[in-house]
């Protein structure tokens, strides 16, 4: 489950959201720039954090459209980190995206775009937190799935049971 940022850049001329007012020129602005200018920004599996933000506003320096590229498998995760990215960064979510590794979350940083002088958030986990917390996740999941599994073989073990009793009374009479 990790998340990496893969970068294009608009070109200025009547490719903003703002000079033409075209969503589908934005768009199309960044199909085209990112198969030219792909670079990578990867954070592994630790979900949104501080570095995450942090590489975002470097990033923002010189462009100005983001794609973010998440391997969560629920689309409520990624949804959840598409939101949690477009507030703590400032910057506007353009649209969440299928893709065959994962979901693509864009994000564009706004026509009057000025950096931050603090860079770090002071509701943001760290990495060493964000990693405790990713594992603590990982641990609470396979806990719910272990104890579904355990409910399961109760259930299929109480069904074969009250068969048995049934057969029993069939065939004792």
């Amino acid at each position: 489950m990790g998340i990496m940022l893969e970068v294009g850049h608009v070109f200025g001329k009547a490719c903003w959201l703002g000079i033409r007012g075209s969503f589908l020129c934005l768009v199309s602005a960044i199909v085209v720039s990112f198969v030219k200018n792909l670079v990578w920004f990867y954070s592994g599996r630790r979900g949104v954090f501080d570095g995450v933000v942090e590489g975002l506003y470097q990033h923002w320096k010189h462009r100005e459209v983001v794609k973010v590229i998440t391997m969560q498998r629920t689309f409520t995760q990624v949804i959840y980190t598409a939101k949690s990215l477009e507030a703590e960064s400032g910057g506007i979510l353009v649209s969440v995206e299928k893709l065959s590794k994962g979901h693509a979350i864009i994000l564009y940083r706004g026509k009057n775009y000025r950096r931050p002088q603090k860079f770090h958030s002071e509701n943001l986990l760290t990495k060493r937190e964000a990693l405790q917390r990713s594992i603590l996740m990982q641990r609470i999941g396979s806990l719910k799935f272990f104890a579904h599994q355990r409910r399961q073989a109760i259930t299929n073990m109480r069904s074969e049971l009250e068969q048995l009793q049934k057969s029993e009374e069939r065939n004792g009479i």
